[in-house]
């Protein structure tokens, strides 16, 4: 690596840095028991978490919503003690985007 010399222009020293990348993101607030489902989920290959903000909010990628809702529907479909739980466990999850419930 070379550096430019006291006496060289002004543009030779400038340096060239990247701007940071922005991902759209949404808010889900959850129950902790529901929240670490969702953290199990995601433990596998990092494709959904954002940020894990505390023990009841976690930032997820806008994208990958849809899929997150069927993956906890799958949880809540082959645990025999939620088969009994007549309200869907996606009514527990809410998106801070506009304050409904994502099913």
């Amino acid at each position: 690596v070379t550096r430019p010399s006291p006496s060289a222009p002004k543009a030779a020293q400038l340096r060239v840095t990247k701007m940071p990348r922005a991902i759209r993101g949404v808010l889900i607030e959850c129950d902790p028991s529901i929240k670490s489902i969702i953290v199990s989920i995601d433990s596998d290959n990092h494709d959904f978490i954002i940020e894990d903000l505390d023990e009841e909010r976690v930032v997820v990628k806008e994208n990958m919503v849809p899929l997150l809702k069927q993956k906890l529907e799958d949880v809540r479909s082959n645990l025999p003690i939620w088969k009994s739980i007549k309200s869907s466990l996606l009514t527990l999850v809410t998106v801070s985007q506009n304050d409904t419930p994502l099913t």
